[in-house]
Order: C-alpha cells, then structure tokens, then sequence
C-alpha cells in the first residue's frame, strides 16, 4: 500500500471532499487519488514528503498510516471550540 492509496481509503471512508488541488508535482490532476489528496492536505493529514512531492508510490508504513490517522483525528479536535485532546489517544475519545 502506499501514500496515494492510503489517503484515498481514509478520504471514502470519512467521506473527504477535496478542495482545491494539492500542489505536487507527482499528482496527476486526474488521478483517482488527486481529490483525496487535496482533501488530506486541506485537513493537515498530509503535507507531502516535500513542497512539491507527495510521493505517491512509494511504500506506506503501518506507522504512516497511523500518523495519517492521528493527524485527520487532531484536525478534528482542532476546529472543536472548547474540546481538549485527551493523551494517550483513546478509541471511544476519538469516536465521539
């Protein structure tokens, strides 16, 4: 699995809509993946591995799929007024 195909499953599962397009080289505008990537970049998932590069074919770890997890959660509880982030992540917090 990689990056590309990471953020597009967790894009369809919480029903991300990309905004404007992710400015990356290696993102082809009509790929299956570019509105997924727009989006986890919108909501501070993902910012590439550089400016310009999101690396989407390179091998994705469990640990980078869990950061992509981490920060959409985060994100979450970021724009939450008055919600504070709970350490160490609990399931049945971030469900809420």
């Amino acid at each position: 699995t990689g990056p590309a195909q990471a953020v597009a499953f967790l894009a369809r599962a919480l029903n991300g809509k990309g905004g404007s397009s992710a400015a990356f080289t290696d993102v082809p505008a009509d790929s299956y993946y570019a509105d997924a990537v727009a989006w986890a970049v919108a909501n501070r998932v993902t910012n590439g591995v550089s400016s310009d590069r999101f690396a989407p074919d390179n091998s994705c770890t469990r640990a980078q799929i869990t950061a992509f997890l981490i920060a959409h959660t985060l994100s979450k509880y970021r724009k939450i007024p008055g919600r504070a982030l709970e350490l160490p992540l609990k399931l049945d917090n971030i469900l809420k």
